[in-house]
């Protein structure tokens, strides 16, 4: 089976994300389902790869933020995006209608000094697009996980 990627293209931002691995831990933990993917950022004249951990709820959660974004007005509360891994955080806003902005903020070690910022554009049409290939992504995960041996504790 391939390994799922999640790629994002936005003007003035590529995103991919490839699945390393999913660490399920036993019931109990508030932070319990983790997707451990290495990330690929590209903004003009630079691009970056680290590692990153993200919970499946948290993507399938910026789905949702994104659909619902998709039918708002201006002036509407921006979605914002920031994992308890916070070494990828994005924010996306509907300045007029049909065009959303966005930012964005690594951090490849957010235990280290060292971060990029900027920004990036979207139609908001292609916001239901956007959200599709995130749910596609984690159906992905699941699938993959599934087939999967057990793991031993």
């Amino acid at each position: 089976m391939a390994v799922p990627t999640l790629g994002l293209r936005f003007d003035g931002l590529a995103l991919s994300l490839d699945l390393a691995s999913r660490d399920v831990e036993p019931p109990g933990g508030p932070y319990r389902d983790w997707l451990r993917v290495t990330v690929r950022a590209e903004v003009p004249y630079f691009r970056a790869d680290f590692p990153w951990s993200v919970m499946p709820d948290e993507l399938r959660t910026l789905a949702a933020a994104l659909e619902e974004l998709h039918e708002a007005a201006p002036g509407t509360r921006p979605v914002r995006f920031k994992p308890v891994q916070p070494n990828l955080m994005l924010s996306f806003a509907v300045v007029t209608r049909g065009a959303i902005t966005g930012s964005y903020h690594f951090r490849p070690d957010y235990t280290q000094p060292g971060t990029l910022q900027g920004s990036f554009r979207i139609a908001q049409t292609d916001l239901p697009g956007v959200a599709a290939s995130i749910r596609a992504f984690l159906h992905e995960a699941d699938a993959l996980a599934e087939s999967a041996p057990p793991r031993r504790s």
